[in-house]
Formats: C-alpha cells, sequence, structure tokens
C-alpha cells in the first residue's frame, strides 16, 4: 500500500505531509514514535493534508501524547472535516490550529521558527509533497522567497490538493 503520510524534523518543526487518504494505523503508529523521540528537539508541528486527516481513534491517541505538553501545531489544509477535528483539539486544551493552504505564512507565524529558518522549512514542506505524490520538485525551489513558497504550497496545480 502506498504511503499516504510523510514526516520529518527540521529546525525544530516536525514537518508532517499527508495527501488525500487517512492514515493507515502502521503509519500512525510511526507518526507517534516519531513524535514521542522528536518532543525535546521540535519545539512545533507543521502539517499540511490535502484530506480529512487521521481518524478519531488516531487523533485520540496522539492528544493524549501531548496532553500536558506546549505543542503549537500548524495545520494548513481546506478539508472542512479536519478543520473542525483540529478546532475539537483546540477546545480541550491543545495549542492547535488549522490555517487554509493558501495562509501559510500566517500558519508560520504561530510557531516559533526563526525567520532565517522559515524558508527552509517552506522549502521541505513543498519538497515532502512533490515527494508524496511521486513528483520531483522544481530544482529552483531553493532561490523562491517566502510568499513564492507560499503561494507554492496553495497553488492547485501541483495536484496535492482535492
Amino acid at each position: 500500500m502506498p504511503a499516504t503520510m510523510m514526516q520529518e524534523c527540521l529546525h525544530g518543526v516536525l514537518l508532517e505531509v499527508h495527501n488525500q487518504f487517512p492514515p493507515s494505523d502502521e503509519e500512525w503508529e510511526r507518526l507517534l514514535a516519531l513524535v514521542s523521540a522528536s518532543l525535546e528537539k521540535a519545539a512545533s508541528c507543521l502539517v499540511f493534508s490535502r484530506g480529512p486527516g487521521p481518524s478519531a481513534t488516531q487523533r485520540k491517541r496522539l492528544a493524549a501524547m501531548l496532553t500536558g505538553r506546549k505543542y503549537p501545531t500548524a495545520v494548513l489544509t481546506d478539508s472542512i472535516v479536519a478543520r473542525g477535528a483540529v478546532t475539537a483539539l483546540s477546545w480541550v486544551g491543545h495549542s492547535i490550529r488549522a490555517f487554509a493552504t493558501n495562509d501559510v505564512l500566517r500558519a508560520m507565524d504561530m510557531l516559533p521558527v526563526s525567520v532565517a529558518h522559515r524558508r527552509d522549512v517552506l522549502v521541505r514542506l513543498v519538497q515532502m509533497m512533490h515527494e508524496l505524490e511521486g513528483k520531483e520538485a522544481p530544482a529552483k525551489l531553493v532561490d523562491f522567497d517566502l510568499p513564492a513558497l507560499a503561494r507554492f504550497v496553495s497553488d492547485r496545480s501541483l495536484g496535492v490538493r482535492s
């Protein structure tokens, strides 16, 4: 079964990219292991999701792991279902917020990412979006400024948004 998600730590940010399919329980277990291992080195999380995201059971397991921890998380999605799930998590005390995919710069503002590292984080996010879809990211991506990278994240022509 092809992967439905990718994750990686960069500059203190856990990056997660999800395609339009919900993650399998095996993938979610790998994510939980990474989150657990990265809680000391990753100060926050940036998620890009095309689809509904994890199941209620999967979300509950992650929420239990993060209870009592300051772990700001910004979720970039255009899915109404995923936004509702994120809002519900925020109501129970988690530092999580959903943003439209065209609002990536505002999402970055909620995370403790230095201005110097924001470009690197967005470049890697776009690369991961392409990799998950089996595509190659443009080579000149590293030359883009922040606004151009933000447009790249929300660009429907990438084929990574529904």
